[in-house]
């Protein structure tokens, strides 16, 4: 049952100081960067700058001289941040632990947001229209315009934690471009320790699969991004649709439901032959070759990959230059005799909530367990969870953020005690 509402969504903020607008004219203002890091985020993000965006890269730089083992590196030099003239160049933080990093720099060298240095993964953002709304001052001015759905999202979600991540969400989208003051709604110890208890992992997982693979699964089996307290879990499922299923998300449905069967759409071929591979390796992934969408046919597709974090940011797009086979998930479950639908995860790039429409059926009658992301468009922090409830009353809703940025935040959708 839904907790009475009690309190309304409220800025206690300044007007923020920046959009990804700004990020996106700096980017054109400046030629000359450096990098902060020198692992292999550091050098993707080296050759994103160079080719993508014609950029001279003068130096990689690290503050702690026991990170430094080659003088130079991918032809290059790498310096400590003290034999920098900081004035000149503009930074590019290329770490995951950023706000750490960020926080550092401006308390020792003084550095500031946009003046002196950026976040590798706001340059990232930047080719993605959905996001300029979902950052920074134009979020801002889109929370004030949008309140009262956003207020109505509020209500609906079923437990306190939810709604201090939601206010916390929402605070933190309008700050991000201000990282003296930016509050993650998981804060940086936590973080920390998904990444000790994935080292155990790692050494559960089969061994034929590279280690740099096992190194990525064992993360997201320690982060468990797709469960939700004890309210809602991928384990011990019959039927899990894997709806985007690129970043070998299914090796973890396999691991959590060794017994169940997870099917993994994915409509690009290059990744349709990676979950291929992996389904040679654990037999209850069956791969599907399609997009879900909100009818079957065939739509329009952009295909977007990035190489610097490895993941794909492609997506059905009316301007796309390609074509994919799509499913109504209500369709796949009935030409594929399915009896039952236990869970379902959506992250496809700004499709949910056409993906979610396609589902009325299924949500309806059996009721599954959802995990729907909702980060990819401002609008979608509010419409799904309201979709949500609308195509299914019975639903528990839920959400939840457990990355270090203010990507992959998560609508869960549970009946209770069913």
């Amino acid at each position: 049952m839904n907790i009475a509402p009690a309190i309304k969504i409220s800025f206690d903020i300044d007007l923020p100081p920046y959009s990804l607008v700004d990020i996106a004219q700096l980017m054109r203002d400046q030629d000359n960067f450096i990098i902060f890091g020198t692992g292999a985020l550091a050098i993707k993000v080296k050759c994103l700058l160079e080719t993508k965006y014609k950029k001279n890269v003068s130096a990689f730089v690290e503050y702690d001289q026991y990170k430094i083992i080659d003088k130079r590196l991918d032809h290059v030099p790498v310096c400590h941040i003290n034999e920098i003239n900081l004035e000149t160049y503009v930074m590019v933080i290329a770490s995951y632990h950023e706000i750490e990093v960020a926080r550092y720099l401006m308390r020792i060298y003084g550095m500031k947001y946009y003046k002196n240095f950026l976040f590798f993964d706001h340059i990232l953002m930047l080719d993605h229209e959905f996001y300029y709304d979902g950052f920074g001052l134009e979020f801002y001015h889109f929370f004030q315009k949008n309140k009262r759905l956003f207020q109505e999202a509020f209500d609906v979600l079923s437990d306190v934690c939810s709604r201090d991540v939601y206010v916390k969400l929402i605070k933190a989208r309008a700050l991000a471009f201000s990282p003296e003051i930016l509050e993650l709604p998981t804060d940086l110890t936590t973080q920390k320790e998904y990444e000790k208890k994935a080292m155990g992992y790692g050494a559960t997982l089969n061994k034929i699969m590279p280690l740099s693979l096992r190194e990525n699964v064992a993360f997201k089996i320690a982060l468990d991004p797709y469960s939700y307290h004890d309210k809602v879990s991928p384990r011990h499922k019959k039927i899990i649709l894997n709806v985007g299923a690129y970043n070998n998300t299914s090796i973890m449905f396999s691991y959590f439901s060794p017994h169940g069967v997870v099917y993994a759409f994915e409509p690009q071929e290059k990744v349709h032959q990676d979950n291929v591979r992996l389904s040679e390796i654990y037999k209850n992934i069956v791969p599907v070759q399609a997009g879900i969408w909100s009818r079957t046919g065939e739509v329009a597709f952009d295909i977007n990959e990035s190489d610097v974090t490895g993941s794909t940011a492609s997506s059905i797009n009316a301007q796309g230059k390609t074509t994919i086979k799509v499913y109504s998930i209500d369709d796949f479950v009935l030409e594929n005799g399915l009896q039952g639908v236990d869970f379902i995860k959506m992250d496809i790039e700004g499709g949910e909530v056409e993906a979610l429409k396609g589902a009325q059926n299924v949500i309806r009658d059996f009721g599954p367990d959802l995990a729907i992301s909702i980060y990819h468009k401002a609008d979608h922090l509010y419409a799904i969870p309201l979709l949500i409830k609308k195509l299914n009353p019975r639903y528990n809703i839920y959400i939840d953020h457990r990355y270090y940025n203010l990507t992959e935040t998560v609508c869960f959708a549970t009946i209770e005690n069913q």
